[in-house]
């Protein structure tokens, strides 16, 4: 009997614990969310205000309201269910921001060469897509299926002269655009898209042939999954 009265004096004393805990979290963070100010404080001896107290229970029910969509099973997080099968599990659409970059050029290029990627307006998360220390190629961080729109503006071609636009992944060809041009046209704008698995530090580079490029020439990397 001795010495099975501390054990449930120790359960007791931990259940007390972790309610005690429980209630300060719950009491604080009604206090935040209700929008106790320095006004609403009290000193020592002096009794909890009807107001104080209302807008701690306002908080609290805020809290219920908040969670009562969210749900937690085995390491699982449900949004709108309350039994999720995965690591999270949600119950209707969702927003997120894609991982996206853009790429674009900030002044007249020479042909037969490497596009430069001298501009870069966007870039949504660094850790998966950058650019090589030339600016020619587009480094791929994190291996996945990438969608890339390759955009190409040109001026001044001679009437029935052809021009070339190749995508390379890692110098090796995988998109490739052949052009005429045809009389009376002031410049040529034309775009492709392509959607290929990249693996981790692939490189990703434009090589335009037979006559320069003007800014309007851009590249646009989007990942998939």
């Amino acid at each position: 009997m001795h010495k099975i009265f501390p054990i449930v004096k120790n359960s007791f004393y931990s259940a007390l614990t972790f309610f005690m805990t429980i209630l300060v979290l719950s009491v604080g963070y009604g206090a935040l969310v209700g929008g106790l100010s320095t006004a609403d404080k009290v000193g020592s001896g002096s009794g909890l205000t009807a107001t104080s107290w209302n807008r701690i229970i306002d908080g609290v029910l805020d809290l219920d309201s908040r969670l009562s969509n969210l749900s937690f099973s085995g390491g699982r997080v449900g949004l709108g269910t309350t039994n999720p099968s995965t690591k999270l599990d949600v119950n209707g659409n969702i927003n997120s921001t894609p991982i996206l970059a853009r790429y674009d050029i900030s002044g007249y290029q020479l042909a037969n060469t490497d596009v430069i990627w001298n501009n870069e307006p966007l870039n949504t998360n660094s850790a998966y897509i950058q650019k090589n220390a030339s600016w020619t190629g587009i480094n791929i961080l994190v291996s996945g299926y990438y969608q890339v729109n390759t955009k190409v503006l040109q001026y001044g071609m001679c009437d029935g002269c052809r021009w070339d636009v190749a995508l390379n992944k890692n110098w090796v060809n995988i998109g490739f655009m052949l052009w005429f041009w045809w009389p009376g046209q002031p410049y040529f704008f034309h775009s492709f898209v392509t959607s290929y698995y990249f693996n981790t530090w692939d490189v990703i580079t434009v090589n335009v042939t037979d006559y320069p490029i003007h800014p309007g020439t851009t590249l646009e990397i989007v990942k998939l999954n």
